[in-house]
């Protein structure tokens, strides 16, 4: 296993080779710090006292990845350049399926040709870790629709209650 540095001070990356998807392969491993993309309204909707309340309930929502999380998204952009698949590993509840969307996402827009797969496991065992790696799948959209969707109903409610 070789060690490097990513762009973030936290995240490295490990090399090694491993068998997956039925073939020996080189594996370049990093991680986040949670979600890599934020969600907010316009600029023009920034400041909440200057925004009638009701206005922020139909206002569009945009994501964007902040500043924090820029360097890491550097590191995932630049590895996923080299590689034919990706294989997520985040935790497995909803929170770990949509940071794996965001993962996605994000390694998709330097790398189009990226095959995409979700390790399930709940355990971080030698048994657990192996079958999930024997039996990839694919990001569930609904729960990434589900856990964005109450992402922004947060935002949305939240703000309100902050203003009222």
């Amino acid at each position: 296993m070789v060690r490097r540095e990513g762009r973030s001070v936290y995240n490295k990356i490990y090399q090694l080779n491993a068998d997956i998807l039925g073939q020996r392969a080189t594996l370049s491993v990093t991680s986040v710090c949670g979600h890599l993309m934020e969600h907010d309204f316009p600029p023009d909707m920034k400041n909440w006292n200057l925004v009638p309340v009701r206005s922020l309930f139909d206002a569009p929502i945009y994501s964007s990845i902040p500043e924090k999380m820029k360097d890491i998204a550097t590191t995932l952009t630049e590895e996923s350049a080299k590689c034919d698949v990706l294989v997520i590993w985040t935790d497995c509840d909803r929170e770990g399926e949509s940071i794996g969307a965001e993962i996605a996402k994000v390694c998709l827009k330097s790398n189009q040709r990226l095959d995409v797969y979700r390790a399930r496991f709940s355990e971080i065992t030698p048994r657990a870790i192996e079958y999930a790696a024997k039996h990839l799948t694919r990001l569930d959209q609904n729960i990434v629709d589900a856990v964005d969707c109450r992402s922004q109903l947060d935002l949305r409610i939240g703000t309100n209650a902050l203003i009222s």
